[in-house]
């Protein structure tokens, strides 16, 4: 399966850094370490933002459901944190954001959230995780 290029998001919230989410979700969708599940159609990731920290999570999904953990590799992380900080500046007055879910589609599809109240939004425990893959599969892009 080829992979499109990233040419749709749809970013609520953040129109003034529409071109660099789109450029963030390109290197998502280029990133092996992301993208290793073979013939994966969806991916959701969980972006956290915190003072001095930045963490990102999610899963792929391919066209029979099966769904695999995966993070992205060290300079697409540097890249989000980058972003963050890039979307602050612009209005450091601002609230920043403390957690994102990134879906993106092997068709080039691509989705955003933003939370800026509750970091643990999209929290992961033992408890719920099973709850959260089957969540996330079932969202859109």
């Amino acid at each position: 399966m080829t992979q499109q290029d990233i040419t749709r998001p749809m970013v609520r919230g953040c129109a003034d850094h529409n071109g660099e989410w789109m450029g963030f979700c390109e290197l998502l969708s280029k990133d092996p370490k992301v993208t290793a599940q073979p013939g994966w159609t969806k991916l959701v990731l969980i972006g956290e933002v915190g003072t001095g920290r930045a963490r990102m999570f999610g899963y792929s999904y391919n066209a029979d459901g099966a769904c695999r953990l995966m993070a992205p590799n060290v300079d697409t992380l540097l890249a989000f944190r980058g972003l963050y900080r890039s979307m602050h500046d612009v209005d450091p007055s601002g609230r920043p954001w403390v957690a994102c879910m990134i879906r993106l589609s092997a068709a080039g599809d691509a989705a955003l959230e933003f939370e800026y109240d509750d970091s643990q939004r999209w929290d992961h425990t033992p408890a719920n995780y099973e709850r959260r893959i089957a969540e996330y599969a079932a969202l859109e892009v």
